[in-house]
């Protein structure tokens, strides 16, 4: 019985590792957007104000999605 339980756990805690690791990559993504964004209102980028921010914004989006 001991070693059942201790199988369920180490199954659990593999998928909770798994869930938390794409939650990293998309927090990292997004993050990377954020910093890409804020590179750009800081001057460091100029693009266009319509296409820049609509681009900026759907990679945001992306981000979100994964």
């Amino acid at each position: 019985m001991s070693l059942v339980r201790a199988e369920t756990s180490k199954m659990h805690l593999e998928q909770r590792v798994e869930e938390l690791s794409r939650q990293l990559q998309g927090d990292a993504e997004r993050l990377a957007v954020f910093e890409r964004r804020s590179s750009a209102v800081n001057g460091a980028t100029h693009v266009g104000a319509e296409g820049g921010s609509q681009g900026r914004q759907l990679d945001a989006e992306v981000a979100d999605l994964r």
